[in-house]
């Protein structure tokens, strides 16, 4: 894949979180599986709101997609150690080692349907960001995705 080509400018990442929910309104309206959103005031953060909400939108898609009718998917923000910190959190079936190991692998997929480039795209956007993504999961308990966007405490508004 080619490098990517940010237009970087101060965002609130919290008003592309909101953008991205809006993409999925069954479930924001409190349809199965449930969208939560638990959003904490952030500082603005230099990133490209295009890619980033391509992000979000990508993640959240596959923690609505493995997540039951009687699930929650909850999205939460916040500051952690002068980075902004944005996890999604599903109470699906979880997803098994030898799994986690490839999601991030472009045109890995288990989705009959699927391409494989959700995730492999989200770690190049973030890796450009100088952001990360990690997987955390537990089999039969749910996976957790978190994506870290740097700042420096001298870009707080």
């Amino acid at each position: 894949m080619k490098p990517l080509s940010l237009n970087l400018v101060p965002e609130d990442l919290n008003r592309l979180i909101r953008n991205a929910a809006a993409m999925f309104p069954n479930q924001t309206a409190g349809q199965s599986p449930k969208l939560v959103l638990n959003l904490h005031p952030l500082p603005p953060v230099e990133t490209d709101a295009q890619w980033a909400e391509q992000v979000l939108v990508a993640v959240m898609a596959n923690a609505i997609e493995a997540s039951g009718p009687d699930d929650r998917v909850v999205v939460v923000s916040r500051v952690m150690q002068e980075a902004v910190t944005i996890q999604v959190r599903d109470e699906g079936s979880g997803i098994s080692k030898e799994v986690r190991d490839k999601v991030f692998d472009p045109y890995f997929t288990t989705k009959p349907d699927g391409v494989g480039l959700g995730l492999a795209m989200a770690k190049k956007v973030m890796n450009a960001h100088e952001g990360t993504i990690e997987l955390h999961s537990d089999e039969g308990r749910g996976t957790t995705v978190a994506l870290r966007y740097p700042f420096s405490p001298s870009q707080e508004a």
